[in-house]
């Protein structure tokens, strides 16, 4: 079995990526989600569940309570052909690990799921390594940390959701502090988005045993570089976000 998982923002170009291997080489999302883009936000609702600690993102529902966590995991697997499955509130991580394996199983061994969710809070990290390390002989993982420039997401967030930069610069900056800090362990391949668009197949190279079967998606080059023509955007970034984009290569 193969599961690929995408880290990121919001606005980095997750979806591109997703839809780069879900489209061209065949991997499967999920059927159903309340949430974007065939987001699930599982592991998010997991913490939850669990009551591991979360700090709330910037206009956004996470983290949930446990008591909406449970409703929504519940309907969730219901949607995605999972009936049996019934999560509770005394419901273990070691429990949950064996639901998420059967919903990649459901998805033919051939899973893809994008999150710019999981990437802020060290809760979902942990508990994505523990997932990892438990099924690492059963399951061929790929996780990607997709960065973009700070300024190209923090324009698009503003562009398509009116998100202030002021404030989601800081959910950008603690997201890929915690990716550098979690590369290692997690052993996450980073990827320039800015670089993936141009030159794809060195994502592919990234993921074994490919076999592609379409061309039916291909990167656009045309969002590289709005926000420097845009004049009503006029936004800097903070000091130590500058130098933490700096190490990211920007």
């Amino acid at each position: 079995m193969q599961h690929i998982i995408i880290l990121s923002t919001k606005s980095s170009g997750s979806t591109a990526l997703q839809n780069y291997f879900k489209l061209n080489f065949g991997f499967n999302t999920v059927k159903y989600t309340k949430h974007q883009e065939e987001e699930t936000l599982y592991w998010t609702k997991v913490a939850s569940v669990l009551e591991m600690p979360q700090t709330p993102m910037y206009r956004s529902e996470v983290p949930f309570t446990q008591r909406e966590a449970i409703k929504e995991l519940n309907h969730f697997f219901s949607k995605n052909d999972l009936e049996h499955i019934c999560c509770k509130k005394d419901t273990t991580e070691k429990q949950f690990q064996e639901f998420y394996y059967e919903l990649i199983k459901a998805n033919k061994g051939k899973f893809i799921e994008k999150s710019p969710h999981h990437l802020y809070n060290e809760s979902d990290l942990l508990l994505i390594r523990n997932f990892r390390k438990r099924y690492k002989n059963e399951i061929e993982f790929t996780i990607f940390g997709l960065t973009r420039h700070p300024q190209a997401v923090l324009y698009s967030a503003w562009k398509r959701w009116n998100f202030l930069p002021s404030k989601f610069q800081l959910e950008w900056d603690k997201s890929y502090r915690n990716l550098l800090e979690w590369k290692n362990e997690l052993k996450i391949i980073l990827v320039k988005y800015e670089d993936m668009i141009k030159h794809p197949k060195t994502i592919e190279e990234a993921v074994s045993g490919l076999d592609k079967n379409a061309e039916k998606f291909k990167f656009r080059l045309s969002s590289m570089e709005k926000w420097k023509v845009d004049k009503k955007y006029g936004f800097n970034l903070q000091s130590d976000i500058v130098d933490l984009a700096k190490n990211l290569g920007y």
